[in-house]
């Protein structure tokens, strides 16, 4: 047996930091039992997790209560710890502090306690490095996304406002991919509504739509540059769908957008543009083909894929017997060409 002495205040430390550790599996073991809706086993970790006094329970204590649909007390526990953590010095990095100011933001607008000018403020405290910023960003994207679809139609909406969301949007793209799915598709069809030519007569319909258009198509063009080819794939059918936007402005900005793609993943990408020609969609090939003639040629073997699904859309419509014949000459195509294809299903194709 080895014996190891230390004096009390290192002895006090390691308790200390012995508690924290279990106080913080227990809250751990509460946060899952909280998210699968077991409140009651929620609280009893909790319960057990106040012995130690861990780090950031309180912002554990918050989700449960508002679980409980108690927001009053959930907002009352934040706003009190984030005060007294304000109050030390030192902690204006605080992790704990950041995410429990962020939560103050999200649940004073999801509970509609707070008017709309006091609740961004908390959302601009909230939003420092501190804490996972592509899902404060997102939230904070949300919560003006709701502001504004108060608003029947988008393209009325006061262009610095439509902006403002897009730019939360953006920088949530722009601080990671974890909610993608989210952000991307909602950036996108914001801006493509928000430029749509209005629906009203008058002499000045075509100075507001310009000018509201060049601003939004100039922060997205902006934003873009800092958004992932890969983020990008992500929303390429809708992408595709979209190249006969009335805005020449904003199909501009999607043949960069497009091009980069067919660039970066001319094996994928390129299945996206052939579907749109063939299906002839108004106004679409003159478009699709000044995109192609944008990409490098040594990176996208344009004539053999055309080719190819030409023979294969003869295939579907010849009869029977002479689909063995025409069958081999695909074989033989597949066998010449240089270019490698990745073959898609078609729910990959539907746009």
């Amino acid at each position: 047996m080895i014996n190891i002495y230390v004096d009390s205040d290192t002895a006090k430390d390691l308790t200390k930091m012995i508690d924290n550790e279990i106080g913080t599996g227990l809250a751990l073991c509460a946060k899952v039992f909280c998210i699968q809706g077991q409140l009651d086993q929620a609280n009893a970790f909790l319960m057990e997790a106040e012995k130690y006094k861990p780090a950031g329970l309180f912002i554990q204590k918050a989700k449960y209560y508002w679980k409980q649909k108690k927001c009053l007390q959930a907002l009352k526990l934040l706003t009190y710890n984030c005060e007294e953590l304000r109050k030390r010095p030192g902690n204006a990095n605080n992790p704990d502090l950041a995410k429990g100011l962020l939560m103050i933001a999200r649940y004073n607008a999801e509970a509609a306690i707070v008017d709309d000018k006091k609740n961004r403020g908390m959302f601009d405290m909230a939003l420092v490095p501190e804490v996972d910023r592509e899902k404060a960003y997102l939230c904070y994207a949300d919560y003006l996304d709701r502001i504004i679809m108060k608003v029947p139609e988008i393209n009325t909406i006061h262009v610095d406002k439509v902006a403002e969301v897009l730019k939360a949007y953006g920088n949530c793209l722009k601080f990671g991919s974890t909610h993608v799915l989210q952000s991307l598709p909602r950036f996108l069809q914001i801006w493509f509504d928000a430029t749509m030519p209005r629906a009203f007569g008058g002499s000045n319909r075509t100075s507001f739509n310009s000018s509201n258009n060049a601003t939004l198509n100039a922060l997205v063009r902006g934003l873009s540059g800092t958004i992932t080819s890969s983020q990008f794939y992500t929303a390429y059918s809708t992408l595709v769908s979209r190249i006969c936007h009335p805005c020449t402005e904003v199909f501009g900005i999607l043949k960069g957008i497009i091009a980069k793609l067919l660039s970066d993943y001319p094996k994928q990408s390129f299945w996206y543009v052939v579907y749109a020609m063939k299906n002839k969609l108004p106004n679409a090939n003159e478009r699709l083909k000044d995109i192609l003639r944008s990409v490098p040629k040594e990176n996208l073997a344009v004539e053999e894929f055309s080719c190819f699904i030409d023979r294969i859309l003869e295939l579907s419509k010849v009869n029977e017997s002479y689909q063995n014949v025409l069958v081999k000459k695909i074989n033989d195509m597949l066998l010449r060409m240089k270019s490698q294809l990745l073959m898609p299903l078609q729910q990959n194709l539907m746009i």
